[in-house]
């Protein structure tokens, strides 16, 4: 006899829409309708968390957020309890770190609320806020968050004090250090930056402003530089903006006019590569490739949404479908593209399940062709292959290989000391097939 979850889990897959190869539809299993998907934070192939908006047009404030450990086949839905008197707080976004352990970054939407960043070890089911990321003060405004690891972590809100109110960690955020001026650049006349307006690539980090600049650091939010955008916006009706980057150098930025630029310096300078479409949504480029993914609409009344991908860097795109999509977050082996759902059984999240973006296949470790041990690791990694293993290459997560051996036999002891603590991808080749597997240290 099946159980309610399992029931549970056999009516989603039914209520799964499938949309040609590119995505697959899921349920966030959201009890309200019309819970659209503001951010998503891809921890590795299984556990993927996101946190939701009201899409109904009523404007509600909605704290909740859905988790999936399944590679997202199946996810859980749960409100997002910040304790009392928090009723005046939006979620701006969340990252996360493995199945249990995510920060989320709240701010004020009334004058009641004092934002600031809350810690879950329990899969969401209990938030803690960590004080001393102060955000106290009545213009305080936090924006954004983001952990590297279980230690590192960085935080930006809008000036206070004539400066930035930008934090560190070291220590999982038991303690935030705010950056001193001296590390940011001054803020123009009435900026201020956007919730969820961040972008990640190893150690160098970009976020945006209201007068159309970008802020970007090398050393995990330490200290900043500032340059010029193209556009003079970043978030404002008539003119709004997104940016994502391939590498620590080149990346799109995509207006909402549907104007398209790319950078090959990190930011500093933009070249236009003409226009996407006529209303632009959100951008995505796949880190350590030349691939991108496009979500938008043209932009006429009533609009026709529509979604597209490019293998070169953006200069030319191929129309998926004609689908309304969110948010969108790939990985190096994953990608998700957030929607609204129909009800607690139907929709709101498209997972990658095509083979245009030609994305590396990663494996569970009980189903490999091979196995990777320890994960994570230390000064040593084992490779142990059901048949000969031809090939293993190790690559970070800027793309960059870090590692290959060529040893044609069926256990493979690497020397890994030299590695630096993160994340880190094994493609093995066995038999001319190749797998890839993630790995931490």
């Amino acid at each position: 006899m099946k159980t309610k979850l399992q029931l549970l889990i056999l009516l989603i897959s039914i209520s799964t829409l499938s949309y040609g190869q590119f995505y697959t539809e899921y349920a966030t299993t959201f009890n309200d309708a019309s819970r659209g998907i503001r951010q998503i934070s891809i921890v590795n192939d299984n556990v993927v968390w996101a946190i939701a908006y009201d899409g109904s047009g009523g404007g509600a404030n909605v704290q909740e957020l859905t988790l999936s450990v399944d590679g997202g086949l199946t996810w859980q839905s749960k409100a997002i309890n910040l304790g009392g008197g928090t009723g005046g707080l939006g979620i701006a976004q969340i990252s996360a770190i493995d199945a249990n352990t995510a920060w989320i970054v709240a701010y004020p939407n009334s004058a009641f609320g004092r934002g600031g960043i809350w810690k879950t070890v329990d899969a969401g089911d209990s938030w803690t806020k960590q004080v001393s990321a102060v955000y106290n003060d009545a213009s305080s405004f936090s924006n954004v968050v983001n952990f590297w690891d279980a230690n590192n972590g960085f935080c930006q809100g809008d000036p206070i004090g004539g400066y930035y109110e930008l934090y560190t960690t070291n220590d999982g955020g038991t303690n935030w250090t705010r950056v001193p001026s001296s590390g940011i650049p001054s803020p123009l006349s009435g900026e201020y930056g956007y919730v969820s307006q961040l972008e990640v690539v190893g150690n160098r980090m970009w976020w945006t402003t209201n007068k159309g600049r970008i802020f970007r650091s090398d050393d995990k939010g330490l200290t900043h530089q500032v340059f010029q955008s193209p556009i003079s916006d970043f978030g404002s009706a008539a003119m709004s903006g997104n940016i994502s980057f391939w590498d620590a150098n080149n990346g799109l930025l995509l207006n909402s006019l549907g104007e398209l630029w790319g950078t090959t310096d990190g930011g500093e300078t933009w070249v236009s590569k003409g226009n996407v479409d006529n209303v632009g949504s959100d951008i995505e480029c796949i880190v350590g490739t030349t691939k991108a993914v496009f979500t938008g609409s043209n932009g006429a009344s009533p609009a026709v949404s529509n979604s597209s991908y490019s293998l070169d860097s953006g200069n030319t795109w191929t129309l998926i479908d004609n689908v309304q999509r969110l948010e969108l977050e790939f990985s190096a082996t994953t990608g998700f593209a957030g929607g609204f759902n129909t009800d607690n059984l139907t929709g709101g999240m498209f997972k990658y399940t095509g083979t245009e973006l030609g994305l590396a296949s990663v494996v569970d470790n009980e189903i490999a062709s091979f196995n990777a041990y320890p994960n994570p690791i230390n000064n040593n990694l084992t490779i142990e292959g059901v048949n000969i293993i031809s090939n293993v290459s190790i690559y970070n997560m800027l793309g960059q290989k870090v590692l290959e051996s060529n040893p044609n036999e069926l256990v493979v002891l690497l020397d890994v000391s030299n590695f630096k603590a993160g994340s880190y991808f094994v493609k093995v080749t066995i038999n001319n097939a190749i797998e890839t597997m993630k790995i931490v240290k």
